[in-house]
């Protein structure tokens, strides 16, 4: 527990972790994992080929100019790997991903990039987090308003039918309030 603390509090103090590596299209891959260390399926070459087939899925499964310059949206966008595939948020729900956009980052699930939640929270990442509303979808909320509609849900099913997509819950409101609350053991600045 100590080494948590000691970790959270000189992430606090400077910029959050260092960039290990760029996926093709800029995503910042960064380092820091509270009291563990980077996961084994989190390879380079790993992330390049979920960031290619998650890109892939959206040019052919999305509508409405989705996949416009999806690639250029997440440059410079920060990804960082949680120490376990899922965790509790504050809320109580089982959750693979977070994604904060006011930040510009997402927090993903330890498991092999190609299977956990990272095409998910790249959609929030090209979307900025603010979907095209109204209206909201039937059954969804108004952080995946359109993702029906638009056919994000489907990119992510047909990755997820390949066998490359962790489903999460994550998707599902709780009594109005955000779907997407990072960690609470995870430094202020990331919040």
């Amino acid at each position: 527990m100590k080494r948590l603390a000691l970790v959270l509090l000189a992430a606090s103090c400077a910029q959050v972790g260092p960039v290990l590596y760029r996926t093709p299209c800029g995503v910042q891959v960064r380092a820091l994992i509270p009291d563990g260390g980077w996961p084994a399926d989190w390879s380079e070459q790993r992330l390049r080929d979920a960031e290619t087939e998650a890109l892939a899925a959206y040019r052919t499964h999305t509508r409405n100019g989705f996949d416009a310059n999806a690639c250029a949206k997440l440059a410079n966008w920060n990804l960082y790997p949680y120490p376990t595939p899922t965790w509790r948020d504050p809320y109580g729900r089982k959750v693979a991903g977070v994604t904060n956009c006011s930040k510009g980052l997402s927090i993903i699930g330890s498991d092999d990039p190609r299977r956990n939640a990272l095409a998910h929270e790249f959609a929030h990442a090209i979307q900025r987090c603010a979907p095209p509303q109204p209206p909201v979808d039937d059954g969804l909320d108004s952080d995946h308003a359109d993702w029906n509609r638009d056919g994000i849900n489907d990119a992510i099913e047909a990755l997820y039918v390949a066998g490359q997509v962790y489903r999460s819950a994550a998707s599902v409101r709780d009594a109005g309030q955000p779907v997407h609350a990072l960690p609470s053991d995870w430094p202020e600045v990331l919040r």
